[in-house]
């Protein structure tokens, strides 16, 4: 890694050369599976370049679609160094989400900015499933409170969005699962019983359930985390 960085450095920060930018993320999110917390002493030298990548406005957004994939990678292997960042890459994903949750592309009129959202919306709920399990590990799920109303609002969006990703749908009753598991009572008044109802029976839907075999069980066990929720005494 000592003598790699300053090759792999150079490519992360030439994102005018997309390609090769592009290239260089995923070879860095390897790096971080592969290595886990072998990676922790590098942090502080990659992960200011990965935000900046998400911040800066003028950078080609399919990066920041990749970008997130490091931030989930790095939330398992290094989840105790990478929560100095936490409240820049919450307020980050929260620009993100509020992008992501805007706009309702017919894939008829515009099939490319319609798969880009849909990507975009895939892994930034794959990034924030990443970041609660880590913060549940940490016993920090106090601190997570403020974000809870946000991203369940994003959520519900999704969902009231037809023809929706098979794994956007999967990660959206598990959010709603994790939240109401970890919150409980406190959950009850934001929890929109319509939309949730009605993404449950979407995903029993012959298209998605026949397709995937970890669906009922995936039902079974967020139906029984919500129901306890919605019938708990305040």
């Amino acid at each position: 890694m000592k003598d790699f960085s300053p090759y792999l450095m150079m490519g992360l920060k030439s994102t005018q050369e997309v390609k090769l930018c592009k290239i260089s993320i995923h070879v860095l999110s390897d790096i971080i599976r592969s290595i886990k917390e072998g990676f922790c002493d590098y942090i502080n030298d990659f992960l200011p370049v990965i935000l900046n990548i998400l911040s800066d406005n003028n950078i080609d957004k399919i990066l920041k679609i990749d970008s997130f994939n490091v931030i989930s990678d790095l939330f398992y292997s290094c989840p105790n160094q990478i929560f100095s960042y936490f409240n820049e890459i919450m307020q980050l994903i929260g620009i993100a989400i509020g992008a992501a949750g805007k706009y309702d592309v017919n894939p008829e009129n515009d099939e490319e900015t319609y798969e880009y959202f849909q990507d975009l919306r895939e892994h930034l709920l794959e990034t924030l499933t990443c970041i609660f399990s880590a913060v549940q590990e940490k016993n920090s799920i106090n601190e997570f409170v403020p974000y809870v109303k946000p991203i369940l609002e994003f959520v519900y969006k999704l969902c009231g969005i037809e023809n929706q990703r098979l794994e956007i749908l999967k990660y959206c009753i598990g959010l709603i699962g994790d939240f109401s598991g970890a919150y409980r009572n406190n959950l009850k008044e934001i929890l929109n019983i319509e939309v949730i109802s009605n993404l449950i029976e979407t995903l029993k839907r012959p298209e998605y359930f026949n397709n995937d075999e970890n669906i009922d069980n995936l039902i079974k066990w967020a139906k029984t985390i919500i129901e306890n929720v919605i019938h708990s005494s305040n």
